[in-house]
Parts: C-alpha cells; sequence; structure tokens
C-alpha cells in the first residue's frame, strides 16, 4: 500500500452543475470557471505531493484500487462570539456544500493525473467540520497488488 497526502487551503468549493447555452441553434455544455480554477488548485496541490512525496510509479497510470479520505474545514464567521468560535471548532458543519458535490470537484480534480480514472476509487471517507483556518486534506491510499 502507498499513500500520498495533500493539503489545500482555501474555501472548500462543490462541483456545480454545467452549464448550457444555445448559440446559432447548437447546444453547448461547459463547466463553470470557479470550479475549473478550484480543481486545477487540487490538481496542482496533488502534483506537488508527488513530487515531494516521491511516487514510486507515476500515478497518473496506476490502475489498481484506491481509498480516499477527505478532511474539509470551514472557517467559524467573525461574527460569532469568542466563546462560540471556541466550542465550533472541530464540530461538525452542517451546511452547504454538500459531501457529494465536495467529493465529485475532488475526484474530477485527480482524474488522469492521480489514477486513470475515478472507478478506481471504491471507498471515500469524508468529514465536513468548523475550523479556525479553512482548506482541505486528502488522503489516497493506493491498493498495490504488484
Amino acid at each position: 500500500m502507498y499513500t500520498i497526502r495533500f493539503a489545500y487551503k482555501g474555501k472548500p468549493i462543490g462541483k456545480e452543475r454545467p452549464r448550457t447555452i444555445n448559440r446559432n441553434g447548437k447546444v453547448w455544455s461547459y463547466t463553470p470557471k470557479k470550479t475549473m480554477e478550484y480543481e486545477s488548485q487540487i490538481r496542482n496541490r496533488f502534483l506537488e505531493s508527488a513530487d515531494f512525496f516521491e511516487a514510486p510509479f507515476f500515478t497518473k497510470d496506476y490502475d489498481g484500487k484506491i481509498v480516499i479520505n477527505i478532511n474539509a474545514y470551514f472557517k467559524i464567521p467573525e461574527s460569532y462570539s469568542d466563546s462560540r468560535k471556541f466550542l465550533l471548532n472541530g464540530k461538525a458543519y452542517p451546511k452547504k456544500p454538500d459531501c457529494d458535490n465536495l467529493i465529485k470537484a475532488i475526484l474530477d480534480a485527480l482524474n488522469g493525473v492521480a489514477y486513470k480514472d475515478d472507478s478506481q476509487v471504491y471507498e471515500i471517507h469524508i468529514t465536513k467540520r468548523y475550523n479556525r483556518v479553512e482548506g482541505i486534506e486528502v488522503e489516497i491510499l493506493y491498493e498495490d497488488d504488484r
């Protein structure tokens, strides 16, 4: 088994729905710019970490089983009192974005760089919590049977 971990500092964003436009009788679909930029940043954090961890195989060619653990951290509002901030730190974050949209954005960002296809991921764990600093932590476990 081989593990790569990386972190992204910034607000966790869920995958937005594709947009469609009609031009000259043709329908075009595209991914919103905000989602594309976020996925690009996630991809870059992974590539930096894979380089740091000196991955023994180039992960984009990996075709085995994968487990992913995601921790998403959301900033506690500044308007809350210090005592309320203290109580909320580390507690569950039961608001948007939805877990499935967070997962989809991360899996799509890593498609073709961390693995061949996200269908290889057979297990995912995700948590959403309040924190003083927002961001995500991702752990990818490669179950190498070679």
